[in-house]
């Protein structure tokens, strides 16, 4: 991370979070997110920080503060002052943040955190008549009803199958037979199903209000560098688990 200060994508940042970037540069800056975790988690959380400011009717203080700074500051000094902005805005948030606890902790709900889940993605092959590849065309199509009907009919599913049919019950919020499918392939011995089945079943879990179960898989994932989910699990993911546990 650089220890100097991006003021331009602060900049950039910011008029995308006001809704002042044309239509091509804000569908290119939101590829740019989802791209660059490090951008997407910056952009969240100015945003959060707004909001805070927002919340608790501190905007014209901090307009305030901020031309009171900026008279104080010589004209070299004024040269640089995306640097004490930031600076202002660290102390005021922090202060702000502190204050927003008991609030955030009265209103953490596990639909805060199942807000950050990205949905599976299934791939469909050009071509492919069979009966798994009819019922991932209807999971991509999100018709959900359709695949696991088509998933019934299999006599030998996949572990691709599996996972469609556990992510069409978990989307059609049949929770109970998601964390069942999820379960048996977090067993499996194929890497990568059994580690994308064990994030799902994190989130299924929350659904459930079954937050200890959650958090374990959580801190398990976050422990191991190596699982293929480690880097989703954010610090802002973990500190709204942290709050959802403490009122569970």
């Amino acid at each position: 991370m650089k220890d100097q200060f991006n003021f331009e994508q602060f900049e950039e940042i910011e008029s995308y979070l006001a809704g002042s970037l044309s239509q091509s540069k804000k569908e290119y800056f939101e590829q740019q997110m989802k791209k660059n975790k490090t951008l997407h988690e910056e952009t969240s959380a100015i945003h959060s920080a707004q909001q805070l400011i927002k919340d608790y009717c501190y905007e014209e203080e901090v307009k305030e503060s901020f031309q009171k700074m900026l008279r104080e500051q010589d004209v070299e000094k004024r040269i640089h002052f995306g640097y004490y902005y930031m600076r202002l805005a660290a102390v005021f948030i922090a202060g702000l943040i502190v204050a927003s606890i008991g609030i955030q902790f009265a209103t953490i709900h596990p639909q805060d955190l199942l807000s950050d889940l990205q949905p599976y993605e299934a791939s469909v092959k050009r071509g492919d008549v069979t009966a798994e590849a009819s019922m991932q065309a209807a999971y991509q199509e999100q018709d959900y009803k359709t695949c696991l009907k088509l998933y019934q009919n299999l006599e030998a599913p996949t572990l691709q199958a599996q996972m469609l049919s556990a992510q069409a019950h978990f989307n059609l919020h049949q929770t109970r037979q998601a964390v069942q499918q999820f379960q048996g392939l977090r067993a499996s011995d194929h890497v990568f199903y059994s580690q994308i089945a064990e994030w799902y079943l994190a989130f299924a879990y929350l659904e459930t209000g079954e937050i200890k179960e959650a958090k374990q898989i959580f801190d398990s994932i976050k422990q191991n560098p190596d699982h293929l989910m480690h880097s989703e699990y954010s610090t802002w993911m973990e500190w709204k688990l942290k709050l959802l546990h403490w009122k569970s």
